[in-house]
């Protein structure tokens, strides 16, 4: 069985034997789970939206043991945060809760962001906090002891923090012996991420890294997350990432303002078609007819609008993930407009791509197209463009089919992070000469996501007893 492990698998299995001492008991059972990175290829922008959206998991990945303790401590060893050393963190269950009750999603929200420095364990033991919450579990009786390790770049828009919950809650999951499938794994995760992390994501990267499998682009309906298919790309071509080695400190706020503006979009269109209230909450923007919103609802979603001015025609924008600023100025015609057009784009690559409907080599042209589409979007449309993207692309797009490279894009929230592209197989030599030009021009230190693996729930959870 070993033998099929991954091989970040494999060293983590030596490293808790040889060198976790302190942290593990020996000849008590350690759970072990692993959740790979994640490629958005098409409209994870607009999962909130209702769009259709494509995404395929990464060979890299998050690797989470645990085992449960006799005291009510929380011991946790990060052999990332530190090339000298691994990082050691402890966290007493009782931080939980107060007045023997278990604390609401806000006041710990503001726990874990009181620490920079520490922010990113909301994303470990908030797990703990969340999966009580939400009923499947009614007390913690004891603590336990948690060693986290990853091989995907942090900042890189490739999953990986939603890598490091999914993985982290499936080995709770193994040690406790709860009840919980990989679609309640993905949902926990994302209430995790929206109320104790404090972003306003969807579910569909949580999806992804949960019940994605080896070599499969997984076509999820967000209306709010039906499977559609798991799909095989046609054998001369494959996924490839390329993270840019940059992130803009000011893609969170601009994601937000994006968001915002789309749920204005989607006001407006409602109000003036007349939906009923449950049509208002109900409704999907991707819904939208495009002959009508060409047609006659384009001009009713207005180009401009402060925060101030929106509340006073439309009271709210019917989003609890989002606030909006007053005194900020939205664009609602240009991001709805991207939501619907990314939505259409996902939807036909969906066709074009897969293997058994036998794409031809048109095909791989049109759906290279697609992609720069998208990608001329992001920075037009949603203001989530970047210059080192926008490099990649051009590069890329420099080099053309003729060089086995069909198309490319900017993913996730965009403001840098990675760049998807369809490339032909054994295009390797090609990209890794692109990304040497890239360096030599930016001083960015990018990365190659080459290759897949299976998703957490496929892997499954390892027991591991050393003595």
């Amino acid at each position: 069985m070993q033998a099929q492990w991954p091989e970040d698998l494999k060293r983590f299995g030596g490293h808790l034997k040889t060198n976790l001492g302190g942290i593990f008991s020996p000849r008590r059972e350690i759970f072990v789970a692993r959740a790979p990175a994640r490629l958005d290829i098409m409209a994870g922008l607009s999962d909130y939206a209702g769009a259709t959206v494509l995404s395929t998991p990464l060979r890299e990945a998050a690797l989470v043991a645990v085992q449960k303790r006799r005291d009510r401590r929380v011991v946790i060893r990060n052999l990332n945060l530190n090339r000298e050393r691994v990082l050691n963190c402890e966290y007493r269950l009782d931080d939980l809760y107060e007045d023997g009750h278990l604390k609401p999603y806000p006041l710990l929200q503001r726990q874990f962001a009181q620490d920079a420095n520490n922010r990113w364990l909301g994303h470990v033991v908030g797990a703990i906090a969340v999966l009580q919450h939400e009923g499947f579990v009614k007390q913690w009786e004891t603590g336990l002891s948690i060693a986290i390790s990853s091989t995907i770049p942090p900042a890189s828009s490739a999953a990986s923090s939603a890598a490091l919950q999914v993985a982290n809650m499936l080995a709770i999951k193994g040690a406790f012996a709860l009840d919980l499938d990989g679609f309640q794994i993905a949902l926990a995760c994302q209430i995790l991420e929206n109320r104790i992390m404090g972003m306003p994501c969807g579910i569909t990267t949580h999806l992804a890294v949960a019940l994605g499998q080896n070599n499969r682009t997984m076509v999820l309906h967000c209306q709010p997350h039906e499977l559609v298919k798991m799909m095989s790309l046609p054998p001369e071509v494959q996924w490839v990432g390329i993270f840019s080695g940059v992130m803009s400190p000011q893609r969170e706020s601009r994601y937000r303002d994006l968001r915002i503006a789309s749920f204005m979009g989607r006001k407006m269109i409602l109000h003036h078609s007349g939906a009923s209230d449950e049509a208002m909450r109900m409704g999907y923007l991707c819904n939208t007819d495009p002959a009508q919103w060409e047609q006659q609802l384009r001009k009713q979603v207005l180009m401009k609008i402060t925060g101030q001015e929106f509340i006073k025609r439309f009271a709210t924008h019917d989003d609890p993930a989002t606030v909006i600023n007053l005194e900020k100025r939205y664009q609602p015609r240009t991001a709805t407009e991207h939501h619907l057009s990314d939505h259409a784009r996902s939807e036909r690559c969906a066709e074009l791509l897969d293997a058994t409907l036998h794409p031809s080599q048109q095909s791989l042209l049109e759906a290279g197209q697609l992609m720069y589409e998208s990608h001329q979007s992001y920075q037009e449309r949603c203001g989530l463009g970047s210059k080192e993207t926008d490099l990649l692309v051009d590069l890329i797009k420099a080099q053309g089919p003729e060089k086995g490279l069909y198309g490319a894009k900017t993913t996730g929230w965009g403001c840098g992070g990675t760049v998807a592209v369809l490339a032909a197989k054994g295009s390797e030599d090609v990209l890794q000469n692109l990304i040497s030009r890239y360096r030599h021009l930016t001083n960015s230190e990018p990365y190659l996501f080459f290759g897949s693996s299976c998703g957490a729930i496929e892997m499954g959870v390892i027991q591991m007893v050393f003595d």
